[in-house]
């Protein structure tokens, strides 16, 4: 509840690429369709349909840039993952007539509020699975320590909670996706049912965001260095959930994945531009990870110290590569600094994976400095 209230009344708020997100979950409510040419669009600042953009892409089009046209219909050029778990929320607004369109015209105010609240919301109920996940491992005192640090010190704080960005359902989705991993671990109860959830999650993250593909493979690899297979019951479910998707990218856009899944933007070689984009997403004092977050050094710090103590080490080797693969991928992107934002938005998407390090990097700690242990032995020997 701490959370939340922090989150929601803190007073910065914007909507950048999430416009029109719970526009989409209104119309998939009233219309049954992801177009949302059954709304008028009006520019908030003049009372008359927007005509001139500052955004070039905005401009290029004739439309927001948020938006794309394909067939006369019009569609949110953004994963639409979030717009569909969105729904029965934007079903609560309706009674209230705080919907983002009232009488069938877009009200700009309404969706800033409701994107505000259900970000706030989620990134509460992120704050709280972190806890969750790190009290299956440490005192009551550490996984507080933990949480704090890792949800108002991040950005959770300054990305995810100040609209309802791709990265809020899909950081949300990935912290409870962590924690049955990390219980998985601890009590080895992973059943049938739980393959099922595992993979239905993964797949949701995916349609929220595709740079989520990279944690969906590293879990896959997981899967098959720990039980020496693909579980059935995970296998059969991630293939369903594909087919869905292609079969609903085909009968929108008539062709297997939207244009925003498309690797146009991403260069594939390892040039100058990428190594430039690779120290701004680390070290730039606008964008770098190392600037805005340094707490991220102090878990590196912690892993590489008592690495003899570390536990569950195929999960320390999975956090790492998501990491890693994560950082080359943002680097190879066009646009590395990720638009008009605060910070390094587009690392938001791997916030788990380094909770759960900063997680097992804490207990390995408290192993390596509790009374008995080989660390403390020597320290004590130091001292005498």
């Amino acid at each position: 509840m701490a959370s939340f209230v922090l989150f929601l009344f803190s007073p910065v708020r914007r909507m950048g690429d999430s416009k029109y997100c719970l526009l989409v979950s209104q119309s998939l409510l009233e219309h049954g369709t992801f177009d949302i040419n059954e709304y008028v669009l009006f520019d908030t600042a003049t009372g008359e349909p927007s005509q001139a953009f500052k955004n070039p892409v905005s401009a290029r089009k004739g439309l927001p840039y948020q938006l794309e046209r394909h067939r006369k219909r019009l569609y949110y050029f953004f994963p639409t993952g979030s717009s569909i778990l969105s729904v029965p929320f934007v079903a609560v607004s309706l009674p209230f007539h705080k919907a983002p369109a009232e009488n069938g015209v877009y009200v700009e105010p309404n969706e800033i509020q409701l994107q505000l609240i259900l970000g706030s919301a989620l990134m509460a109920c992120l704050a709280g699975f972190l806890y969750l996940t790190a009290r299956l491992l440490l005192n009551h005192r550490d996984s507080i320590f933990i949480t704090i640090a890792g949800a108002p010190g991040t950005m959770v704080w300054s990305t995810a909670s100040r609209g309802l960005s791709s990265h809020a359902w899909g950081i949300f989705l990935l912290a409870v996706i962590v924690y049955l991993l990390l219980k998985d671990r601890v009590d080895e109860t992973f059943g049938r049912f739980r393959e099922i959830g595992l993979a239905t999650l993964l797949a949701w993250t995916y349609f929220i965001r595709p740079t989520f593909a990279i944690s969906i493979l590293g879990i896959t690899i997981y899967y098959i260095y720990i039980k020496r297979r693909i579980p059935f019951a995970y296998l059969v479910t991630g293939a369903f959930w594909l087919i869905l998707f292609l079969l609903y990218s085909h009968h929108l856009y008539d062709q297997w994945l939207p244009n925003y899944y498309l690797p146009g933007r991403i260069n594939f070689r390892l040039d100058e531009t990428f190594w430039d984009a690779l120290s701004g997403v680390l070290i730039s004092p606008s964008r770098g990870l190392l600037v805005f977050v340094p707490t991220v050094l102090a878990c590196f710090y912690l892993v590489f110290k008592y690495r003899n103590f570390l536990p569950h080490r195929p999960l320390i080797v999975l956090a790492m590569a998501v990491i890693i693969l994560h950082t080359i991928l943002i680097s190879s992107f066009r646009q590395w600094w990720g638009g008009y934002s605060y910070g390094p938005r587009l690392f938001t998407d791997v916030l788990p994976w380094f909770f759960l390090l900063g997680i097992l990097a804490m207990k390995a700690r408290s192993d390596a400095i509790r009374p008995g242990s080989v660390v403390m032995s020597q320290w004590l020997r130091g001292v005498a």
